[in-house]
């Protein structure tokens, strides 16, 4: 038994950055700055800006047009949100066990913008939309990873 919870523990998220991943989601307004990570990744390096999931959407449905298959993925996410943050704000005796198991879920993924991937060197790249999964993470640190300096 022990060794199964030890295992769990080991392969389980980082909760500090879950929680602030969590938080971002969670906000109903767009962030101008969002938080700068650095990420150890499987072995990679990726750095770049934490942002809510439904905002990573919203940003490239305005690069890939309105009609584009990004558009319908960043309305889903909007409503998911929406829903998410109406349950947050109803009193706990109001929710449904169904609710409360959704409320205590912790993210699964992690949003960046303006990201950068070192694979030992930095891939050149002006930043782009990453999404990866926060089990994935195995250290991370506050700030900017450069390959310029």
């Amino acid at each position: 038994m022990a060794e199964a919870v030890k295992e769990i523990r080991e392969s389980a998220p980082d909760r500090v950055l879950g929680l602030m991943v969590d938080a971002l989601n969670s906000r109903k307004e767009s962030v101008d700055g969002g938080i700068w990570v650095s990420l150890s990744v499987r072995g990679t390096m990726v750095s770049g800006e934490i942002i809510p999931h439904w905002q990573w959407f919203d940003e490239q449905t305005t690069l890939f047009g309105e009609e584009s298959h990004v558009a319908y993925f960043a309305s889903l996410m909007k409503e998911s949100r929406d829903e998410h943050v109406a349950l947050m704000d109803k009193d706990d005796s109001e929710l449904t066990p169904e609710q409360r198991w959704e409320l205590n879920q912790p993210p699964a993924f992690i949003h960046l913008r303006h990201a950068r991937t070192f694979l030992p060197e930095p891939v050149p790249t002006r930043g782009h939309y990453w999404r990866g999964r926060l089990e994935d993470v195995s250290g991370w640190s506050f700030g900017e990873l450069r390959g310029d300096a």
